[in-house]
């Protein structure tokens, strides 16, 4: 009985020590279906449709906070169809949010940043997709590798 008593209170201690935020932001807001997400510390960046709307919600460690909604008319410029454009990757680097976006279609490909106030685009006129994109940091800068 006393090993048993040890054990919970062990149990106890480790689970206050890993503080596991991991499942519990889901189910304080987040509601929607997830696209694609990126973290940073106990910051993470989810990235969702709503409505035929792209936003991105960020958990800041406590709560669900609206952090943009990327305007249409950057939308546009892959797609008019809301349903028609995929999100492929987001990363945080440097204080500012990339995205990237594809239309599933014509595979065009939209690459944006945002540093917390408003979305920029980075030309990628020439460039197409044709499978799973991924950021990775290097000493020279961030790079987006895929097909």
């Amino acid at each position: 009985m006393k090993a048993l008593v040890k054990l919970f209170i062990l149990l106890m201690v480790l689970v206050n020590i890993a503080k596991a935020q991991v499942v519990l932001p889901m189910g304080l807001g987040q509601k929607n279906s997830l696209n694609i997400t990126c973290s940073e510390g106990d910051k993470i960046w989810v990235v969702s449709n709503e409505n035929e709307k792209f936003i991105v919600n960020k958990w800041d460690g406590n709560f669900w906070i609206r952090y943009s909604e990327i305007p249409s008319s950057i939308l546009n410029i892959i797609s008019t169809l809301p349903q028609s454009i995929l999100v492929k990757a987001a990363y945080f680097y440097n204080n500012e949010l990339y995205l990237a976006l594809a239309n599933k279609y014509n595979d065009r490909l939209l690459l944006i940043k945002n540093s917390g106030r408003n979305w920029k685009t980075i030309n990628t006129e020439t460039i197409k997709v044709s499978s799973k994109l991924t950021f990775l940091t290097t000493p020279d800068g961030l790079l987006l590798c895929g097909k």
